[in-house]
C-alpha cells in the first residue's frame, strides 16, 4: 500500500482525496508512507539534471 500512496500523492491526488477514496486509511497511514520512502531514500545521491535549450 506505500507503493500506492506515493503513486496517488506523485500523481497530483491530495492526501484528503487519497484519504476519500480509501476509507481505511487515516492521515498517519499517509504520513508513514512518506517516512517509509524518506528512510529509503536517505543517503542516497542524487544528479542534478540541466535543462539545455
Amino acid at each position: 500500500m506505500v507503493s500506492s500512496v506515493l503513486a496517488l500523492l506523485e500523481a497530483g491526488e491530495s492526501p484528503k482525496e487519497i484519504l476519500e477514496a480509501y476509507p481505511g486509511l487515516t492521515l498517519k497511514h499517509i504520513q508513514a508512507a512518506l517516512h517509509l520512502a524518506g528512510q529509503v531514500l536517505e543517503g542516497e545521491q542524487y544528479l542534478s539534471f540541466s535543462s539545455h535549450s
